[in-house]
């Protein structure tokens, strides 16, 4: 059977003790599970930091929505479960296609990167969800928390 944990920190909670010690034992514990558990910490989720960059405005308001659906989709997992993850994925991924002199244009950004990364973890997240789904394992019963937006 696989675990995901998916714990929020705004971010001017990531860099305390509290969280630091969550994330290394998360990871830990994801690393020793060889491969049957996935930890995931995303970093705040004030979507302003977005918009204090130097990003083009064009390219801000794209990463925002994407964002904002990959934010949604976490919570609305206990409905639509690995398919609303994956759809949010594809579409996602279709957005970078379709932008993709965009964000070439400003792959040298933090923010750009930092949104490439999110990408990547939400794929890890699809990937281990649609697994256990083929498995007959249905991630919602045994991960509860997740879209738990309370912390």
């Amino acid at each position: 059977m696989g675990n995901l944990a998916v714990e929020y920190k705004g971010a001017d909670r990531w860099s305390d003790d509290d969280s630091k010690e969550k994330r290394t034992l998360g990871e830990l514990w994801a690393k020793r599970s060889g491969g049957t558990c996935l930890f995931v910490m995303p970093k705040g989720k004030d979507l302003a930091e977005v918009w204090k960059g130097t990003l083009d405005e064009e390219l801000k308001w794209v990463v925002t929505d994407l964002l904002e659906a990959v934010r949604r989709s976490i919570r609305e997992y206990r409905i639509r479960g690995a398919e609303g993850l994956r759809k949010e994925l594809a579409l996602c991924v279709g957005t970078l296609v379709q932008n993709h002199a965009l964000f070439k244009a400003h792959e040298d950004k933090e923010e750009v990167s930092r949104f490439g990364r999110i990408i990547s973890k939400l794929n890890a997240i699809v990937t281990f969800a649609l697994k256990l789904k083929e498995l007959g394992i249905d991630l919602k019963s045994i991960a509860g928390f997740i879209g738990n937006d309370n912390s």
